[in-house]
């Protein structure tokens, strides 16, 4: 490989053909780099062997300064051209996205062209006396840049922790396996810097599960958000691009200040997002998204994948867009419901914060930040922080949402106006259940193959299918076909669901229209608590009144919520209300008085911190605006304080004799086959039994006179009560029969 100055070949005039012959030039420099070092050494034969791996006898030091020299002056020339496909040589992205100064390129370079071509790694294995694959350690890659460094303190002064390389992690120091002190620590080109120089485009596949990339104006539909929002956005936006340092090199720890950021408060993160990139255009930038607490749960740590999507943003010239949303608290607190901190401890919790803090506010970028509610503390933004409110979509808004979605998906037809203001009316659903949902709809006419507009029961449909994915985490959607026909109650019970069902359906004209909401905003929730004995209809109950006002059951899994670690069972009924109240979703409690049960006198710790959790859910049941349902067999184990909130107390009691005779009536179909009259007021009188073991009953019977060929008779239905009171362990007095032919 060797080459004297006279004979190496003048490059050729514009720029590189491709990435391949960009990164050809940049092994040949790196080779000439090995070649220089072996000319240079003190003893003359310590590296033979490497120069002969790397192609022949050394040329003499001065040419060979000179050969690097020129070679590296043509790849800067060439790079600052086109290349032959058009694209942009991607030195030029790197040095320009990071403020790369030319020996931090160098560095670069030779990394990465290290981790390209194995004779470099056999040399140097040879000259290090090492493993083959054995990284660069600093001192050698600082002699061989720059051979004047007769130290390495140059070098490390450029592999500070503020310095841009290991800042954005474009190159990666290991600790001292090579030698004592810094000279010994390794080196490696991030497989990134690889991947950019080599002309990867896009976001980094290994960040797609915690970032989205929106590029150019098609990244987002337009949001139906009031001009006021818009402006005021677009206000704080400019705000924080003065003196934006995205073209500047990255000043120094001492000299870096937090750059102002923009604060997008609200309910929901996709409508949050979307608004945030609707300026894209405006801007003339792309923006890079990423869901935090999605990177807390998936990463060791989580502050280096950070400073990664950071440094990908950088990479694309992108504004960020941190969604917040769901990461919580990490400064320390006993009592603070944050999974972080149960998961790690409040001293891990703490320096996780920190850290964080850290790497965003020492981000010289465009950045915007989103939450819910109140700052996180832990963020210290001070007064860098410029605030702007996004309110949750109200029922126009997502029903134009629905229609520019399904605009923009290609569907050909658009539903009928009085049906998509119902699905909005009805469904309170976030920003991104509305996409996915029209996405969906869309997908289906497609494969279809039709030209008709999504009716009214696919786009429930697709709405219900992301309910069940949204609450699945902690409930069971429960599918229930019974009406109110169907149901058997006692005349009291029975007007206590019907006042249910009115105050619900008349909530919007007693508090919006008459004004309630002023003086009982807290009274816009409903709770009812159903008790008594097992099989009584409570769950029935339950789904009637959510099949009468067309809305979802859930019935919430007490073992998924509740949890040992402290803190954690709030922080999922948190979760539950919040998802509860976005899609509208009726909750129920089975056995509610295991979780609601009475607060016991403070002991122990064990008991605070279940105290805590009762008095948690007392005030988020005050909080929430839907219906919650508790079905209990012990109501006199329900805490005092719960039964206060309580808007609606139905009891379900055993069904006395006429109300048995009805139940056995009403749970046989009328389209079943009676094999002759049944009496039903004598299997009322004779079985004590609730609607529950009835139904069993009359189903065994079917089966068992389906197995004869033959219709339901009056002996079927005995014969499967008796069973069925064998089940619940009681026992039928018959009397004894005299025989025919006794006198």
């Amino acid at each position: 490989m060797a080459e004297r100055l006279g004979d190496m070949p003048v490059a050729p005039a514009g720029g590189f053909r491709n990435e391949a012959d960009f990164l050809a030039s940049c092994i040949r420099w790196t080779r000439l780099l090995f070649e220089r070092m072996r000319a240079g050494a003190a003893d003359g034969g310590e590296v033979s062997a490497a120069a002969t791996r790397l192609g022949g006898a050394a040329p003499v030091e001065r040419n060979l300064s000179a050969l690097i020299d020129r070679l590296r002056a043509d790849i800067e020339r060439r790079a600052g051209e086109p290349m032959a496909n058009g694209r942009e040589c991607p030195l030029v992205r790197l040095q320009r996205s990071f403020s790369l100064d030319p020996i931090a390129v160098e560095m670069v370079l030779a990394l990465v062209a290290y981790e390209l071509d194995p004779s470099l790694q056999a040399a140097y294995a040879e000259v290090a006396r090492a493993p083959h694959g054995t990284r660069l350690c600093v001192g050698y890659l600082a002699r061989l840049i720059r051979p004047e460094w007769s130290d390495v303190l140059a070098a490390g002064r450029r592999l500070d922790e503020d310095d841009p390389l290991r800042y954005f992690r474009l190159v990666l120091i290991g600790q001292s396996d090579q030698g004592p002190g810094l000279a010994g620590r390794s080196l490696e080109a991030h497989r990134r810097a690889v991947d950019v120089l080599a002309g990867c485009e896009g976001l980094d596949p290994a960040l797609r599960i915690t970032a989205h990339l929106y590029t150019g104006t098609g990244a987002t539909v337009p949001l139906p958000y009031p001009d006021h929002v818009l402006g005021e956005l677009t206000q704080a936006w400019r705000w924080c691009r003065v003196s934006e340092p995205m073209t500047d090199p990255v000043p120094s720890q001492a000299s870096r200040a937090p750059g102002r950021r923009a604060i997008i408060t609200g309910p929901d993160p996709g409508a949050k997002e979307a608004l945030f990139c609707a300026l894209v255009p405006e801007v003339e930038r792309a923006v890079l998204a990423v869901r935090v607490a999605r990177l807390l749960v998936l990463e060791g740590e989580p502050e280096l994948a950070l400073a990664e999507h950071l440094r990908e943003g950088m990479l694309h010239r992108a504004a960020v867009y941190l969604d917040l949303h769901g990461v919580g608290e990490l400064a320390p607190a006993a009592d603070r419901g944050s999974g972080i901190v149960s998961a790690t401890g409040p001293a891990v919790a703490y320096s996780r914060g920190h850290h964080m803090a850290a790497v965003i506010n020492r981000f010289p970028g465009p950045l915007a930040l989103g939450w819910a509610g109140d700052d996180p503390g832990w963020l210290e933004l001070g007064g860098r922080g410029i605030r702007v409110h996004a309110p949750g979509l109200d029922a126009a808004a997502r029903g134009e949402s629905w229609r520019q979605f399904m605009r923009s998906f290609g569907c050909p037809a658009l539903p009928a106006e009085a049906v998509l203001d119902a699905i909005a009316g009805r469904y309170v659903t976030p920003y991104e259940v509305i996409r996915a949902a029209a996405r969906e709809c869309a997908d289906r006419i497609a494969a279809a193959g039709t030209r008709a507009a999504p009716d009214r029961a696919m786009l429930t449909s697709a709405i219900c299918r992301r309910q069940t994915r949204s609450l699945g985490r902690w409930s069971v959607r429960v599918q229930t076909t019974d009406t109110w026909d169907e149901l058997v109650l006692p005349d009291e019970a029975a007007e206590s669901l019907r006042a249910i069902l009115r105050r619900v359906r008349h909530a919007a004209r007693v508090f919006d229209t008459w004004g309630f909401d002023r003086a009982w905003a807290s009274e816009r929730g409903l709770t009812a608590l159903f008790h008594g004995p097992p099989g009584t209809g409570k769950t029935m109950a339950a789904g009637v009144i959510a099949q009468t006002l067309e809305r979802e059951l859930y019935r919430v899994d007490l073992s998924k919520i509740t949890s040992h670690w402290v803190g954690e069972t709030e922080k999922n009924l948190d979760e539950l209300f919040d998802q509860a109240t976005a899609n509208e979703a009726i909750l129920v409690f089975d056995e509610a008085d295991s979780l609601f049960a009475r607060r016991t006198q403070v002991v122990s710790s064990t008991d605070r911190y279940a105290n805590l959790a009762v008095n948690f859910l007392l005030q988020r049941l005050e909080e929430f605006a839907g219906i919650t349902i508790l079905t209990s067999n012990k109501a006199e184990d329900i805490d005092e304080a719960f039964r206060r909130r309580v808007r609606f107390q139905v009891e379900f009691p055993q069904p006395d004799r006429p109300l048995r005779e009805r139940l056995w009536r009403t749970l046989i179909p009328e389209t079943c086959e009676l094999a002759g009259p049944i009496d039903f007021a004598d299997l009322a009188a004779q079985y004590e039994m609730s609607g529950a073991h009835i139904k069993n009953a009359i189903l065994r019977a079917a089966f068992a006179a389906a197995d004869c060929g033959r219709g339901v008779g009056a002996g079927d239905l005995r014969d499967a009560a008796e069973e069925e009171y064998r089940n619940m362990g009681k026992q039928i007095w018959t009397p004894l029969r005299r025989p025919a032919d006794s006198p």
